[in-house]
C-alpha cells in the first residue's frame, strides 16, 4: 500500500469513527431525555417506538 493510500484510508476511517461517536452521543442524549420523559409519563408504547427509530438510525450510520 502505497503511501497516499495509506492517507486515504486513514482519513475514511477517522470519518467513519467520527461519525459514530457523534450518533452514540446523539443516542445517548435520547436515552437520557426522551427515554426517560416517556418512561416517567407513563406512554411506555410511544417510547419504545420513538427508541427503536432512533437505534435504527444509528444503526444505518456504519
Amino acid at each position: 500500500m502505497s503511501g497516499r493510500q495509506r492517507i486515504r484510508k486513514y482519513r475514511r476511517d477517522s470519518r467513519d469513527h467520527l461519525g459514530h461517536q457523534c450518533g452514540q452521543i446523539v443516542l445517548e442524549g435520547h436515552i437520557e431525555h426522551c427515554v426517560r420523559e416517556g418512561i416517567e409519563h407513563g406512554d411506555a408504547d410511544k417510547t419504545v417506538e420513538d427508541f427503536t427509530k432512533a437505534v435504527e438510525r444509528f444503526a444505518n450510520m456504519s
